[in-house]
């Protein structure tokens, strides 16, 4: 595979969790440890692509 596909096969995938995390934090109203449950990864991870993928701003507004 090519480096430029590489790079959109990357940016989709990046865009894809984005919009999986998303879902979630608006489903589960923001609570960190139902969403790390059905996403299947630590508190600490989903905290981090939180940050990641500049959720962390959006998940001050859900909680609020």
């Amino acid at each position: 595979m090519n480096e430029k596909r590489m790079s959109t096969v990357n940016l989709n995938l990046a865009d894809a969790e984005r919009r999986i995390i998303t879902a979630a934090l608006v489903k589960h109203e923001g609570r960190r440890a139902a969403m790390a449950e059905e996403l299947g990864i630590s508190e600490r991870t989903l905290y981090r692509k939180l940050h990641e993928h500049q959720l962390h701003a959006y998940y001050e507004t859900v909680i609020g």
